[in-house]
């Protein structure tokens, strides 16, 4: 008899994207599948929907000397509430892209006005930031973004899971001060589990809209 096969489940949290290809896409002669599977990884950095994924995947990795089928399939899990905005993000700086792009579409659709978003958009790509270079040593880690706004307030939290560790140069260290300038109030909440930065502004009739 053949080898058999394990079978598992894998939760997959809102925004989640699963990448499902024939080795077709990855493949190459005389290249180890690590390989492939390292290119394919790299080029799905970029934060696009499903169909433009798929266009760019196959532009990207499919030349014209392949000789073997292709398929691929890519699909992203719809947020359960779109009342609440949840994100995992790996923690490295390129992420802080997805985030902003992430958050700002969740924004868009409160319909916040300009000053608002960007002062969330800044405020919280810090927090992340601070938590990417600090919390994790090289072998990487994950940061968990969350946001909220109800009558009163715009909420954001950001998580992460490691152990924070002192600037990297005398320059750096200003994370926290600009926080303080962008939103209402910075509450920091540190542990031998990791750290969660809580961002709050209060919402009142006289938003400024201009």
């Amino acid at each position: 008899m053949g080898n058999g096969f394990r079978e598992f489940t894998e939760p997959l949290s809102p925004g989640t994207t699963v990448i499902l290809c024939t080795d077709g896409l990855i493949e190459r002669r005389h290249e180890s599948l690590d390989d492939g599977l390292r290119r394919l990884s790299e080029a799905s950095r970029a934060d696009l929907s499903p169909e433009r994924r798929c266009d760019q995947l196959i532009g990207e990795l499919v030349g014209e000397a392949s000789d073997d089928d292709v398929a691929l399939l890519v699909f992203e899990v719809a947020p359960e509430d779109e009342d609440a905005f949840r994100l995992n993000v790996r923690s490295e700086l390129g992420q802080l892209a997805v985030l902003r792009r992430r958050l700002e579409r969740w924004l868009g659709k409160r319909d916040a006005d300009r000053n608002l978003v960007y002062d969330v958009l800044a405020a919280s790509g810090e927090a992340a930031a601070n938590a990417i270079e600090h919390a994790y040593d090289p072998s990487g880690g994950v940061v968990h973004v969350s946001a909220e706004e109800n009558a009163d307030a715009m909420t954001v939290t950001v998580r992460d899971f490691g152990r924070w560790r002192a600037p990297r140069a005398p320059h750096r260290g200003r994370g926290i001060p600009l926080m303080q300038a962008l939103a209402g109030s910075v509450e920091i909440d540190g542990s031998e589990h990791g750290t969660s930065v809580h961002l709050r502004w209060d919402l009142g009739v006289d938003r400024d809209p201009s």
